[in-house]
């Protein structure tokens, strides 16, 4: 994080659309609305749906900090420091379980290093998924915890349960790309870790760590899934950018854009920084226990590390492959993998699962540095390393483009209400270019506006006397605005016009109408469900915490 103290906040591809989300929700925050529905002032104040459909605990978190330090520019900083460092210490504390101490703090270095979780960052502006991978680590964490033998007793095994939970839910409601491949990846990882004659039950354990985070995220699934019909998602993506078959690295397939180009590179970057981990490949795979042992590498009380750490790099290799068009059948037929769009995405797992492998290869290299042992043949493997590491930080960090204080300040400012994307329409939304003129926010056809009142989920007006009209008001439809008639309190009709706006049936007499964003009981249900949860959860963390098996942390 250091580059960005010094230069500014990088300013990626995303950078923008993060912020056009984050300003707007943090006002209704501010304002004490905890659980914004509207996103108002996008598309110049006709607004969308995005608040329901994008994963909030990025922008709860900024929020805070933006509380807490007074400006967007300080809290961006505080916010990503912050999850650059959750991110390493779950390195650390996953390979900590297998490897000496020195050993997993290198494992956690090489991870914020990686030339993937670089690029979230400082190129593209994945800030989402730069935060949800630093959950990654720790529901590895968790599910070899359940899954080796390593929980022992009911309090351990709760502890870990609750682990899960807590981190799945966590990538849940941070980025769902991020959820869709980090559940791929470590239901096979439960599937290699598990002991299949001693302790099958562990993947019931998993199963329902796995379970309860899904309950702990349900205040934010729920919402999405019952309302994802509602919107325009994938509609209208007619763009081979979004094409996941376009977007294979390495592929003769994908075409020679600037995104599949760049794609490869930081993926051959990761691979050349991981490389170095085939010199302990096949120790990894074999049981022997002569001079060349990996044993003295292991923590004291590991139980079947070198097992563990094979499960690692079979993920590894697993997520690598699904980048590449050799997985293209798979594409077509896991349930929504497709919708992620760029295979490379799975390079987020790679730079987590790989981490303990290479620390350990350069353990052992180290060694024989010190002892004069070491083989000719490995040098340009570590040249390689040495070269990705170089150029990872070079390419990567240093020759991005920043923004400072000031000029981000300012530029943030600039981009609110802009267009947004199509996918974040209601159904039957027009684009801003084909909505009908509208002056003002009101338009009471033949009737007299004599006051209004126009707030981002409260709208009120008052009208004359006259003719039954369709009020059209300056925002897109969405089956949540209700309309009521103050002083009789009866409810009037809301209705979407041929262009997507809203429209509100106006009674021929005098009246004053408020329409307001209303979440449906659902909503609140999910609510209420997800805090008990959280509440038997917290318990279970917190009492398992002084009755558990302790992790290794020294």
């Amino acid at each position: 994080m250091v580059p960005a103290f010094i230069w500014g906040i990088p300013a990626g591809a995303d950078l923008d659309n993060h912020f056009r989300f984050m300003m707007p929700f943090y006002d209704e925050i501010s304002h004490g609305n905890l659980a914004p529905g509207w996103l108002a002032e996008s598309n110049f104040g006709f607004g969308d749906a995005r608040f329901r459909f994008y994963p909030p605990v990025l922008y709860y978190s900024l929020s805070l900090f933006r509380m807490l330090t007074g400006g967007w520019y300080i809290a961006t900083l505080a916010v990503f420091t912050l999850f650059c460092v959750i991110g390493a210490v779950g390195v650390y504390y996953w390979s900590r379980q297998n490897l000496s101490s020195p050993t997993s703090v290198c494992a956690a270095l090489l991870f914020s290093f990686a030339p993937y979780h670089l690029t979230q960052f400082y190129q593209a502006s994945l800030l989402a998924e730069f935060a949800a991978t630093a959950f990654l680590p720790f529901a590895f964490l968790f599910v070899e915890r359940i899954t080796s033998n390593k929980s022992k007793g009911l309090y351990d095994t709760l502890f870990n349960i609750a682990g899960v939970a807590v981190s799945f839910s966590l990538i849940v409601t941070t980025h769902l790309p991020v959820t869709v491949i980090g559940s791929l990846a470590l239901g096979l990882f439960a599937l290699l870790s598990t002991d299949w004659k001693l302790n099958k039950k562990a993947l019931i354990f998993a199963a329902l760590g796995i379970a309860l985070g899904l309950v702990l995220s349900s205040w934010f699934w729920v919402k999405m899934l019952s309302e994802l019909d509602w919107i325009q998602a994938g509609e209208k993506v007619q763009s081979a950018y979004y094409d996941y078959r376009n977007n294979f690295i390495f592929s003769p397939f994908s075409p020679p854009n600037l995104n599949t180009y760049f794609a490869g590179y930081v993926a051959a970057l990761t691979i050349g920084l991981f490389l170095p981990a085939v010199i302990v490949l096949r120790r990894l795979f074999t049981s022997k226990t002569d001079e060349n042992s990996l044993d003295k590498y292991f923590a004291p009380n590991a139980e079947n590390p070198r097992r563990r750490l094979r499960n690692a790099v079979l993920i590894a290799l697993f997520s690598v492959f699904m980048t590449t068009d050799l997985s293209r059948p798979l594409w077509a037929v896991i349930p929504k993998l497709k919708d992620i769009q760029f295979p490379y995405r799975w390079l987020a797992v790679t730079s987590v699962v790989i981490c303990p492998a290479i620390a350990l290869s350069i353990q052992v290299w180290l060694d024989r540095i010190r002892q004069k042992n070491f083989r000719a043949i490995h040098i340009p493997v570590y040249l390689i390393f040495a070269a990705a590491l170089f150029f990872s930080v070079k390419d990567l960090v240093i020759d991005g483009t920043f923004r400072s204080s000031e000029d981000f300040t300012r530029h943030i400012q600039e981009i609110r209400g802009a267009q947004s994307f199509n996918d974040w329409l209601p159904k039957g939304a027009s684009e801003l270019k084909n909505i009908q003129p509208l002056t003002g926010q009101i338009d009471p056809g033949n009737r007299q506006l004599v006051v209004a009142s126009f707030q981002t989920h409260t709208r009120r007006f008052m009208l004359t006397e006259g003719d039954v009209v369709q009020v059209r008001l300056r925002s897109y439809y969405y089956p949540l605005w209700r309309a009521t008639v103050l002083g009789t309190q009866q409810p009037t009709a809301t209705a979407q016009a041929p262009d997507g706006t809203l429209l509100v049936a106006a009674p021929p007499e005098a009246c004053e109408i408020e329409v307001t964003f209303t979440e449906p009981p659902r909503t609140k249900i999910s609510y209420t469900i997800a805090a008990l949860a959280w509440t038997f959860t917290l318990v279970l963390l917190i009492f398992g915490f002084f009755r558990r098996k302790p992790l290794n942390v020294l």
